[in-house]
């Protein structure tokens, strides 16, 4: 898939609303690409727009080599599982499962096939004649992606689709998603404004502010080496005066796992204050007044003696770890 040159505005005169601004993407074939950024960023109108549910002010949406932006939604080889689940209260999980099957004119015994295929996909053998009220969230949450796969659409679009989940059952379905994407080797494309659920499910990521894509990537290099400001503050980084590490860039990112802690006067390093620790469980959270006027973040799994908050401190940032940033 490609959006070419993409720009949606609502409205007109001063009112006017620009919700994404000259848009380009390319989503290869069996990939899984993320749509990352904050609400607001412009991430959900373009998902709308590739499902047809909203029109480009300028630009294409092209599958296959075909702009489908002329195509309503029920015309396009694409399916969406909303935040919400959307099943029908009134079907069985199989009714559900079947639904868009049924309105592709497939024949009953290949439906009845199909279902049964899917409900062993998404593990929920033996859950045809519950209704969705019977179900817990992750069973929903099967039942949905279960029936966008069924018609076997070249792009799943997921808007959202684990938000509504605690922390447990949440990471267990990305594990679900991420299996599910490769055993049917359909393009996932996933809407979040979750930086770890895109880091542990994609191929690639878009990291999105402001109607704009800022960065396109691997997780590893949307993580460790961002290209901006933002995107290196947006995914939990450290941003730092380049001149008070001795750099010609202006500003550098690191990582706070990066960022090492210890009793002031163990050696060279940037000194500052300790305001804050917070514990994580299987690591421990450090926020440190610098005395060049920033504030940093630090993580690490335990310290060289006892730090208490107010106490000062030495902030050790390895070269290595320092990723230069223009703007």
């Amino acid at each position: 898939m490609r959006i070419d040159s993409v720009d949606k505005i609502f409205g007109a005169g001063p009112g006017a609303v620009t919700a994404l601004d000259d848009v380009s993407l390319t989503i290869k074939a069996e990939e899984f690409f993320t749509l990352l950024g904050p609400s607001g960023c412009g991430k959900s109108t373009l998902l709308r727009m590739i499902a047809g549910f909203e029109h480009p002010t300028r630009g294409a949406i092209l599958l296959d080599h075909r702009d489908v932006i002329a195509d309503p939604p029920h015309r396009r080889p694409v399916n969406i599982v909303f935040q919400s689940y959307a099943l029908f209260p009134h079907m069985s999980v199989a009714e559900n499962v079947a639904f868009g099957l049924e309105r592709l004119g497939q024949r009953r015994a290949a439906v009845a096939a199909r279902v049964e295929a899917m409900l062993r996909l998404v593990r929920l053998e033996g859950f045809g004649d519950r209704r969705p009220h019977q179900l817990s969230g992750g069973q929903q949450q099967r039942v949905a992606l279960a029936r966008a796969v069924a018609p076997a659409p070249k792009l799943l679009l997921l808007d959202e689709p684990l938000s509504a989940l605690d922390v447990k059952l949440r990471r267990e379905m990305q594990v679900e998603l991420k299996r599910i994407q490769r055993k049917t080797g359909i393009t996932f494309l996933l809407v979040t404004h979750d930086q770890e659920e895109a880091l542990s499910l994609s191929d690639r990521i878009a990291v999105m502010e402001a109607g704009r894509v800022l960065q396109v990537g691997r997780p590893a290099d949307i993580y460790e080496r961002p290209a901006s400001r933002f995107v290196a503050d947006f995914m939990g980084g450290n941003v730092l005066p380049g001149d008070a590490l001795g750099l010609t860039a202006p500003f550098a990112a690191i990582r706070p796992e990066r960022v090492e802690v210890l009793a002031e006067g163990s050696g060279p390093g940037l000194g500052g204050r300790l305001i804050e620790i917070t514990y994580l469980g299987a690591r421990i959270a450090y926020t440190v007044a610098l005395d060049i006027g920033v504030t940093l973040r630090a993580e690490q799994q335990a310290l060289p003696g006892p730090l208490e908050p107010g106490q000062r401190v030495l902030c050790r940032l390895p070269g290595d770890a320092l990723a230069a940033l223009e703007a």
